[in-house]
């Protein structure tokens, strides 16, 4: 069975925006496209979720190991014409289901009330989140918000699959394939223009990069909960990032009551000083102050 080979351990170099990765070895980038060989999607979500596990540190991301994964060679191409087998057949992620609740919000059409969360219950009844479980949903929420935007890209748009030489400098780490591809690894598709920013919520022109990376959106469909705590014990397809604008990266994902909304903050302002300690105990430099967005000043 083939196995995904990967690169040395890399080396973080000091930057102004966030880990840059760099290889010592000597650049190499395939004639043929990936997707003649392999997966993307399996490759991307196997660099991304493990590099999100790693980061963040957040629990309920599921851990991606390297055996769990087999990105298999794909197809040889012959005359332009590939053999029997797909490369979905050929490649795959293995990863435990987890139990737990599903959530749904249910948004005011008025846009003035607050939003009501519930959870399936038994018999697929629908369950109001309420009292210490609602506050625990809410900080778990904040939690992954603040997690996410200590990841950086210098623009704003979506996260791609992207052949590159070893030692190109990466902000995610680079995978190494076969003679055949190359290198891979995971970038923003740059784009800045005002298109990619209405899609991102930006009402107006984005302050410059770094931009922080936001959870998929919308995240409901894809977290499963512990009815009783109310925490959140599983953030599927957390890979599904992209880059937004600090302003739309501070917001919460859903409207509160004033009284929620002060302790959704205080959750923010409380989880980001805890990240900025853990990377400063573990040599983390270059972090620029304060963001997300000035400690989510503008919420209150």
């Amino acid at each position: 069975m083939p196995t995904i080979m990967e690169v040395d351990e890399p080396t973080e170099d000091d930057s102004t925006d966030g880990s840059v990765y760099s290889t010592s070895r000597a650049p190499h980038v395939g004639a043929v496209p990936v997707s003649m060989c392999y997966n993307e999607q399996i490759l991307y979500k196997f660099i991304v979720q493990r590099y999100l596990k790693e980061v963040t540190n957040l629990p309920c991301i599921p851990e991606i190991l390297a055996h769990h994964a087999w990105v298999g060679f794909g197809p040889e191409i012959i005359n332009g014409v590939s053999e029997k087998h797909t490369t979905e057949e050929l490649s795959w992620i293995l990863e435990e289901s987890m139990k737990g609740a599903k959530v749904k919000v249910e948004h005011d059409s008025q846009g003035t009330g607050t939003d009501k969360i519930s959870y399936r219950g038994p018999k697929d009844t629908w369950i109001r989140l309420s009292g210490r479980a609602k506050e625990r949903f809410l900080d778990d929420l904040a939690r992954i918000q603040v997690a996410y935007s200590f990841i950086t890209f210098p623009q704003v748009g979506t996260l791609s699959l992207q052949q590159c030489p070893l030692d190109t400098e990466t902000r995610m780490p680079i995978l190494q394939l076969d003679d055949r591809v190359g290198s891979v690894t995971v970038d923003i598709r740059s784009s800045t223009s005002e298109e990619s920013l209405a899609s991102a919520g930006a009402e107006t022109v984005a302050i410059p990069g770094p931009y922080p990376l936001q959870p998929i959106f919308p995240i409901w469909e894809n977290i499963l909960i512990n009815p009783d705590s109310g925490n959140i014990l599983q953030l599927r397809n957390s890979f599904l990032a992209r880059t937004v604008p600090w302003e739309v990266a501070a917001q919460p994902p859903l409207q509160l009551s004033s009284t929620a909304r002060e302790k959704y903050v205080h959750s923010l302002k409380r989880h980001w000083f805890g990240y900025y300690i853990r990377i400063r105990e573990d040599g983390g430099h270059g972090l620029s102050l304060p963001r997300l967005d000035q400690l989510a000043s503008q919420m209150e």
